[in-house]
């Protein structure tokens, strides 16, 4: 399995991607910083980034909207 869920720009050389993976047969979510080196048409993954077993998508999903009430509170 292998989409493409979204993308965020951070810059013109870096953006974050959000994709459903599969590596050594378990299916994961996969949000990483790629990057375009220069005179390179194409991104190409970094390091930098996180893979989430997807039967655990909706607890990370839960403490992420937690997150945004904090930090909507605090405005």
């Amino acid at each position: 399995m292998e989409k493409t869920i979204g993308e965020v720009t951070k810059t013109n050389s870096v953006k974050t991607m959000v994709r459903l993976t599969e590596y050594k047969g378990h299916n994961l979510l996969d949000i990483r910083d790629y990057f375009k080196p220069r005179n390179s048409q194409s991104f190409t993954p970094t390091r930098k980034g996180i893979a989430i077993d997807v039967s655990k998508v909706s607890d990370i999903i839960t403490l992420l909207e937690k997150a945004e009430a904090e930090l909507a509170s605090t405005k």
